[in-house]
């Protein structure tokens, strides 16, 4: 089962979240760093006690085009959706 993720903002609980959302909400302002998280059912702490939690939401976003085409696609290799080029 996947990792579900959980915040509380102005008294009402968010989530379930996959890591992904929970990564957007914190670059979004959301969430911040005293706001408390919880991961499944752990319990509630401050995001900033979450190790590496913050430091992920800060990271640069890596995404992948596709040259022919600029169609978004995955991690190459693969073949565009867009254009069906096979991307080395």
């Amino acid at each position: 089962m996947a990792t579900e993720w959980f915040y509380q903002t102005l008294g009402q609980v968010v989530g379930p979240l996959t890591s992904s959302e929970l990564l957007r909400d914190i670059r979004s302002g959301k969430l911040g760093h005293d706001t408390p998280v919880r991961k499944d059912d752990s319990q509630w702490v401050s995001a900033c006690d979450v190790n590496g939690l913050l430091e992920a939401a800060v990271r640069d976003v890596v995404e992948f085009r596709c040259p022919f085409c600029n169609t978004k696609v995955s991690k190459p290799p693969v073949v565009c959706t867009g254009c069906d080029r096979r991307i080395e």
